[in-house]
Formats: structure tokens, C-alpha cells, sequence
């Protein structure tokens, strides 16, 4: 499955929104517009722009106000990858060259809070006061999910309810969001359902990610393998195996993590020790539950290609390998 067949039918309102962004940008200074030309080149899935204009969509919207709010919210979430990159050090996003390795983390964050002023600028245009309510709030949620992980970085002793907890805050709050915002164009009526269709998508999106973050292949990634391990960060197939693993297997895991000694045979040791363990597949199933969740709440919206395409937007969450 991929996401242009899923996107097929808002392939023309996608168009239009990239469009919105590069022209948003592109009214910036000369030097500024250059640099931020590498960011958009990176492309992405575009999933919180779709989501926006499949969810308004799916409540009958058939304006075009969605266009300028699919574009501060796409706007937004680079935002946040162009921090977290400085955060984590990070030399390669999505394949190339990170930000923060061409321009320096001080440019970097200059240019994130660039983006977010201009995700402002759009959203006064279109977003009616609720818009910018819920956005504000996901964004406030976001932050306070990274600072919650950046304090837990390093440390072994995290619960699932923690992991989920974070997860939530810091990629389902915008997640959901978007499909909010959009429902907010049409019938206020299924506002909370799609609210909640794109949180459960979130987590269950973050979960799969976080797997692939171990088990991925790197140049389809466009990282590298165990990247969440070498920041510190302990996700839900690493708790599932703390939870359950014999001492020698913890202490192993434990001495790999303190030193950073991330070469070839302690990855594979450490793929194997979560294959063995079932750990990859508990995670799966936690995700896949999320993601039923998600779906369901799609089940009494009138049949429509919006409503098909988010519903393949679930299934391609859980069938994605990159």
C-alpha cells in the first residue's frame, strides 16, 4: 500500500497546500528562503496536511479554508524535527543532510522558530479562534511530551504507561490536532471522534515508528539504526524486554547503553535478544489496538472516499516499514 494511492483523491488540495508553503516561505528575505529550501526539499509523508483535508472532508467541508491550516500545521510539525535534530545531534533527516549539520544548531533553532511564526501568520488568515485554540494547545502538548522525554533520557526504570504518556503528548497531540481542525470546518458533530481517530492513529504511529527505529533498514530510514537507544531513549519494545529479560540480558543491555558502544555486534545482539523475547511483536500488538481504536471511531461516519482513505491511512500505519 502507498500513501499516493491513499492520498489519490486529494492529490490536487495537497498540491495546493506545498504550494502554500513554499509561497509562505518564499516571501522571507532572499537568504533565508535558500536555506529553508533544503527543508522542503526533504518532502516527508505529509500525513498531518492530508489528515486536515480528508478529515474536513469526511464532515462534508467543501471550502478551501483547510489549505492555509493543512500548511501552518505541516509547518509546524518541520518545526519540531528541526529542534529535535539539534536536541539529538542528529547528521541525517529522511536521508540528507540534517539542518543542524549544514547550518549549525544556532541557525538551526532560529529557523524553527522562524517556521512556527509563520505557521502563525497562516493560521490567522483561516483558523477561527477554535483553530488556534486546539493548535496552540497541541503544540503546548508537544513540547511538554519532549521536555517529559528529554528528562527521562538515560534512564531504564520508565514504564509503558509513561512511554505512552509521552508518545501521546509529543506526536498524537498534533496528529489529532489536524484531524480536529479539520473537522471544525464541516459538521462540528464528529469533531471529538475524529479528535480521537487521530490520537489513536498518533500512538499507534509512534509505536511502529519506534520498532523501526530498531529493526528498520538505515537507507530507507534515512538514519541510523537504534537511533533512540544512542539518545537514551528507552521505547516500548526495549520496556517490554526490561520487563521480562534474565539478569545477564539486562546487565548486557544496561553495559551497551552507558558506553555508547553501538557497533555491529551489539546491534544485532540487541535486535536478536527483542526478536527472541517477542518483544517487536508485544509492540505490534499495542500499536494494532491503538489503531482498531482509531477505526472504530470512523465506523458511523456515512461512506464517503474521505472516510475510505482514512481508514487506509490506519492500515498503512501498521503495514509501513519506513
Amino acid at each position: 500500500m502507498k500513501l499516493t494511492d491513499i492520498y489519490a483523491i486529494i492529490e490536487d488540495e495537497l498540491s495546493e497546500v506545498e504550494k502554500g508553503i513554499r509561497e509562505s516561505l518564499y516571501h522571507s528575505p532572499l537568504t533565508i528562503a535558500s536555506l529553508i529550501e533544503d527543508i522542503i526539499k526533504t518532502g516527508g509523508k505529509r500525513l498531518r496536511p492530508a489528515l486536515v483535508v480528508l478529515s474536513a472532508k469526511a464532515c462534508g467541508y467543501q471550502g478551501k479554508a483547510y489549505l492555509n491550516l493543512a500548511a501552518a500545521i505541516e509547518l509546524i510539525h518541520t518545526a519540531t524535527l528541526i529542534h529535535d535534530d539539534v536536541i539529538d545531534n542528529a547528521t541525517l533527516r529522511r536521508g540528507r543532510i540534517s539542518v543542524n549539520s549544514k547550518w549549525g544548531n544556532h541557525t538551526s533553532i532560529l529557523v524553527g522558530d522562524y517556521l512556527y511564526s509563520k505557521a502563525i501568520s497562516l493560521l490567522l488568515i483561516d483558523g477561527s479562534i477554535d483553530i488556534q485554540r486546539i493548535v496552540a494547545l497541541a503544540v503546548n502538548k508537544t513540547c511538554e511530551g519532549e521536555i517529559i522525554q528529554s528528562i527521562r533520557n538515560g534512564q531504564n526504570d520508565i514504564s509503558e504507561d509513561e512511554y505512552l504518556e509521552i508518545i501521546e503528548q509529543k506526536t498524537a497531540a498534533l496528529i489529532s490536532a489536524a484531524c480536529h481542525c479539520g473537522a471544525c470546518l464541516g459538521d462540528n458533530e464528529q469533531e471529538k471522534k475524529l479528535q480521537s481517530y487521530g490520537q489513536n492513529l498518533g500512538i499507534g504511529f509512534q509505536i511502529i515508528d519506534d520498532i523501526l527505529d530498531i529493526t528498520g533498514d538505515e537507507k530507507r530510514l534515512g538514519k541510523l539504526v537504534c537511533n533512540d537507544l544512542r539518545e537514551g531513549r528507552i521505547t516500548l519494545p526495549v520496556i517490554f524486554f526490561l520487563r521480562n529479560a534474565q539478569l545477564d540480558e539486562k546487565n548486557r543491555f544496561k553495559d551497551i547503553l552507558k558506553s555508547e558502544r553501538f557497533d555491529a555486534d551489539n546491534i544485532k545482539w540487541l535486535i536478536d535478544t527483542l526478536r527472541s523475547c517477542h518483544a517487536f511483536e508485544y509492540a505490534r500488538g499495542v500499536a494494532g489496538r491503538y489503531i482498531d481504536m482509531a477505526k472504530e471511531e470512523l465506523r458511523e461516519f456515512p461512506e464517503s472516499e474521505a472516510k475510505k482513505s482514512l481508514l487506509l491511512l490506519a492500515d498503512y500505519v501498521m503495514e509501513r516499514d519506513v
